[in-house]
């Protein structure tokens, strides 16, 4: 909110096929939060977010933030078992996927486990032609829902700085991922801490190589947004692209 006060024409956020200024990725993030509200998510539900690095991954979790909901992001390379036990673990009321990403079908996948999921209401899919039974990410930042509510709306359900807004997977080495819970304070207090020690700004440029996992991703999910420095996602690990992507974006 305070970057698209600042400085609502510069890029804050990018990957392969998505740039968007502060203004709209707080536009995304609101249209995001409200249409959860609306289809029926109410405080501390979980949202379960299975996608590669990406625009809507990064925007996702500030969402589900100002929803007043959980956001448990799931590396793309899981598969039926652990996206089965991280969903049931955790309760989760919806998740969000594509129809299909290198060679494998995430909404197929959710559909064979659905059934020992009683609780899993919804499923959203990132990208164009979502198939029926399923919610368009893409439909719900392109209504300008935000229009119908009050400009505060939001900060009367969003998560408040002491309670825990993300739930983090282990590698799960041994075996099944194990959970840890993030409170907002405390990832604001290590990510102001990073961007005083690398000295980051608004003029820096965050180039977010990584996996989507919690971790390596501090740098871009949290620092990057408290400096208004720019981020951009590289949604596969491939080297050449990598350093095509830093020399292309200057990243710092």
């Amino acid at each position: 909110d305070e970057n698209a006060r600042l400085y609502p024409d510069r890029e804050a956020v990018a990957d392969s096929k998505t740039r968007l200024t502060w203004r709209q990725a707080k536009e995304w993030i609101d249209r995001l939060a409200i249409g959860f509200l609306k289809d029926g998510f109410k405080k501390d539900d979980v949202l379960v977010v299975q996608l590669p690095n990406s625009v809507e991954l990064t925007l996702l979790r500030v969402a589900a933030e100002k929803a007043g909901l959980l956001c448990v992001p799931a590396l793309r390379t899981l598969r039926h078992r652990e996206m089965e036990y991280i969903l049931s673990l955790t309760g989760a009321r919806g998740i969000v996927s594509l129809r299909e990403y290198r060679g494998f079908n995430y909404l197929d996948m959710v559909k064979e486990i659905r059934p020992q999921l009683p609780g899993l209401e919804y499923i959203y899919i990132a990208g164009v032609n979502p198939p029926e039974g399923t919610i368009s990410l893409k439909g719900m930042v392109e209504a300008p829902v935000d229009e119908s509510y009050p400009v505060d709306y939001l900060d009367g359900v969003k998560m408040p700085w002491n309670e825990y807004s993300t739930i983090a997977h282990t590698s799960g080495t041994t075996g099944f991922p194990k959970f840890v819970e993030h409170p907002i304070c405390s990832l604001m207090r290590l990510g102001n801490s990073t961007v005083k020690a690398y000295g980051l700004t608004k003029d820096d440029v965050v180039a977010a190589l990584s996996p989507a996992a919690f971790g390596p991703s501090l740098i871009a999910h949290i620092c990057a947004p408290l400096a208004g420095a720019k981020i951009i996602m590289q949604e596969h690990f491939e080297a050449e692209e990598a350093l095509q992507i830093i020399e292309r974006e200057k990243a710092t």
